[in-house]
């Protein structure tokens, strides 16, 4: 298995509690990505920068997140019916206005 790029067994008992550690992060990740893709404030399609279309999800990586908690997700079809997610980050300015947009329609 690996996780960022590390192996599990290779270094001994230190780095599989930071194996540990890591996925248990990444499972909180992926919680968070799954909970701002279903429960988005706002979305926009756009095309990568190879020119295939993509959607910018913006949402809450939890309930009850404040604006300043969501994040944004940038997904695009890998195959039909199959999505990867390639951009995870706190929102930047640039998409801000759709969670802004959405307050403003409801």
């Amino acid at each position: 298995m690996v996780l960022y790029g590390w192996r599990a067994g290779e270094r001994g008992a230190q780095n599989a509690q930071d194996g540990q550690k890591r996925r248990r992060a990444w499972c909180n990740a992926c919680q968070e990505i799954g909970y701002a893709v279903l429960h988005h404030a706002g979305k926009e399609e756009i095309q990568d920068r190879n020119g295939l279309d993509a959607v910018v999800l913006v949402g809450p990586r939890h309930p009850g997140a404040l604006e300043e908690g969501c994040i944004e997700v940038i997904v695009k079809e890998a195959e039909p019916g199959d999505f990867v997610a390639f951009q995870i980050m706190t929102v930047t300015d640039v998409w801000r206005r759709l969670i802004r947009s959405h307050k403003h329609d409801r």
